[in-house]
């Protein structure tokens, strides 16, 4: 009996024993890389410290926020908790996504520009005659485009007797 008793002592014992989390193979907390969150964290607060001076145009800027961005999405669920300062990193990628649009449209201006020229240069090249010599010509001095882009074209010639296609 005595040996019966001792026996379910033991297995009570390694039963409450397993249960506990201890060697015996129970579950364990959530593995967090602190190494990891304080990289995103340092990193944030580097670029947020400078975000009014920062040159977004610069390759390495937009590399650094990218680099950011993917570490933080590499993050499980509990390290993220540990990052106090995503949203200064919110600002950051709002203040480049901004950034960004305001080249778009400065790029999109500039191509409607240099197309209203090149419309507005066809306009008066094809407006100039053969050969004129002597009497008066009406060359075209303004192109507005559909846009409402307007381009004002000059002319001048070396002999005002005589112009020719070809510049002489």
């Amino acid at each position: 009996m005595k040996k019966v008793l001792i026996l379910v002592v033991l297995l009570l014992v390694f039963l409450v024993g397993c249960g506990t989390g201890g060697s015996g193979g129970g579950e364990t907390g959530p593995v967090i890389n602190y190494a990891s969150v304080t990289e995103v964290v340092d990193s944030i607060d580097l670029m947020y410290m400078d975000i009014e001076s920062i040159k977004f145009g610069k390759e390495e800027v937009q590399t650094e926020i990218e680099r950011i961005r993917s570490m933080y999405d590499a993050l499980n669920d509990d390290e993220k908790a540990l990052i106090t300062n995503y949203e200064n990193f919110l600002k950051i990628e709002e203040a480049y996504e901004a950034y960004k649009k305001a080249e778009a449209e400065k790029a999109e201006a500039k191509q409607k520009l240099e197309n209203a020229v090149a419309a507005a240069a066809e306009i008066a090249l094809n407006a100039i005659p053969t050969k004129v010599t002597g009497g008066d010509i009406e060359l075209p001095n303004s192109y507005e485009t559909e846009d409402g882009i307007s381009v004002y074209i000059g002319w001048q010639t070396s002999d005002p007797e005589t112009i020719n296609v070809d510049g002489t």
